[in-house]
């Protein structure tokens, strides 16, 4: 019982490992984006020279989403519609 217990453990700390980095990651991609570091990012307000192409490509709901609501997006509503588009990206690249 012992032994399961320190399984579970290990795995709880790899999958909490995981969620800091992908937030880390989250984080910096919101930062490049917002253009007068206010915290929010718009479609009228929004940095996109230092985004790479590809992250650009996936990127462009969520750009689609800013400039058709006309909303501000800050960092934990950012997080929330990024995660969305990333989980159905990898619903459609099934082979």
């Amino acid at each position: 019982m012992e032994n399961k217990n320190k399984k579970k453990e290990i795995i709880d700390d790899f999958v909490e490992q995981l969620k800091n980095s992908k937030l880390e990651e989250y984080k910096n991609i919101f930062e490049e984006l917002d253009s007068d570091y206010d915290g929010v990012i718009t479609s009228k307000k929004i940095n996109l020279s230092t985004i790479d192409n590809s992250l650009l490509l996936t990127l462009t709901p969520l750009l689609e989403l800013l400039q058709k609501k006309n909303i501000e997006m800050d960092f934990n509503l950012f997080v929330k519609c990024l995660d969305k588009i990333l989980n159905k990206n990898k619903k459609k690249i099934k082979i």
